[in-house]
């Protein structure tokens, strides 16, 4: 019967190293996810031992809530397979890590660098996505997240394949995601993924990322199962709460959030003008411009980058509506004189003729003219909205039908 064992741990052992995860040996993997000690130069081509093996499978079974029987069986298999984070369960030296730093701040800012190219998903789910995600950790504890431009503390990501962070993706499937502990908060999404929402048909954007940022805040992965931190992606859940492991282990390094003491009068209530369907729904730092066309259609630039059509109620990149103008927007106006619209940042202007309005957005032709010898407040006298302007802090001014050379500031 002895013998009969170890036979079969034998059989199992010279499967464990010749099994593939896709193009990852078993070996391989248990090294990635810190079961097994990395390899370095001429050791990356040394197998290890089987009771080296041994041993490593039956940590990983036991941190999975597997059986433990030290075997590659069919359930060891399976769980190896299915869709998970990419952080490891061990440190290097196979203990688990406990000692996670934690950021020395409760307030936080965050921003997109890379938008997926290759999601259904718009820009503005993506980012609402990203916004619950937080929001499960900020509603209980004293953190606060704050979406900037970009330069966050926590810089988001989609990526595919090496992304220069020493951590490649690796296609559809396996890892999904990765991301840094404090002070660095870094997290990056495969964007060979199928991200979806409210769907068991891809991977849901807002679970993996609020797993995501749970590393980003200093967790760990956990061994319970029903817990957000463990390192394998169950699917969509309706209705998705943290679990109380998750709940513990965020107030461990974060307190736990004070309730708000209810005013015994009735506050008064400040209500917020809407312009067209509301632009009051999006979040953004700074309104960078606002032009009405034709009296009826608003775009409001935010942030800079963006834009927002009342017609539309979209949120898009500039050059997503105005083709070819500028990346940034400082100034825009519309000219009923030039049936033009007019957009400048910094001394370079670019203005857009008004084709038709008709669809859901205004047409514009491709034609562009740059005006590097004017600066963006002689555009806006171009337009005859003004008699005049002063450059910033200077006491030159511009007279309308002058049309004037740059003015260094």
């Amino acid at each position: 019967m002895v013998r009969n064992t170890r036979l079969t741990r034998l059989i199992g052992f010279m499967l464990l190293v010749t099994t593939s995860l896709g193009e990852k040996s078993t070996q391989q993997f248990f090294e990635q996810f810190g079961y097994l000690p990395e390899r370095s130069g001429s050791d990356r081509t040394q197998a290890v031992s089987p009771e080296t093996l041994e041993k490593a499978v039956s940590k990983f079974q036991e941190f999975n809530g597997l059986k433990v029987t030290g075997i590659l069986d069919d359930m060891t298999k399976k769980k190896m397979f299915e869709p998970r984070c990419g952080v490891k369960d061990f440190s290097g030296d196979g203990a688990a890590f406990r000692k996670i730093t934690k950021w020395k701040k409760n307030d936080l800012t965050w921003s997109v660098r890379d938008f997926s190219r290759t999601t259904r998903l718009t820009r503005l789910q993506q980012l609402n996505a990203i916004r619950k995600a937080l929001n499960h950790w900020s509603s209980v504890t004293q953190l606060t997240f704050r979406e900037v431009p970009h330069g966050g503390d926590i810089v988001i990501r989609f990526v595919a394949g090496d992304h220069g962070d020493g951590n490649s993706f690796d296609g559809p499937g396996s890892v999904l995601a990765h991301a840094f502990f404090p002070s660095n908060g870094d997290t990056h999404f495969d964007d060979s993924e199928k991200w979806t929402l409210k769907t068991n048909d891809g991977i849901d954007l807002e679970i993996v990322a609020a797993h995501e940022f749970g590393h980003a805040l200093g967790l760990a992965h956990s061994q319970v199962s029903s817990a957000l931190m463990a390192p394998y992606y169950k699917g969509y859940i309706p209705d998705f709460k943290l679990d109380n492991d998750d709940i513990r282990g965020i107030q461990s390094l974060y307190g736990v959030r004070r309730r708000v003491t209810r005013p015994t009068t009735r506050p008064t209530t400040t209500r917020h003008r809407e312009y067209g369907t509301g632009y009051c729904r999006y979040r953004y730092n700074k309104i960078s411009a606002l032009v009405r066309v034709l009296g009826r259609i608003d775009y409001v630039f935010v942030d800079q980058e963006y834009v927002i059509s009342s017609k539309t109620a979209r949120m898009d990149r500039i050059r997503s509506v105005f083709e070819r103008g500028p990346l940034r927007v400082e100034a825009a106006v519309y000219s009923k004189e030039t049936n033009k619209v007019y957009l400048a940042y910094g001394t370079y202007a670019s203005h857009f003729l008004l084709v038709s309005v008709t669809g859901q957005r205004p047409c514009w032709s491709n034609a562009l003219k740059s005006f590097t010898q004017m600066t963006w407040l002689s555009v806006l006298i171009a337009c005859n909205l003004y008699y005049r302007m002063r450059l910033s802090n200077r006491q030159s001014f511009v007279d309308v039908n002058k049309p004037s050379p740059v003015i260094k500031r």
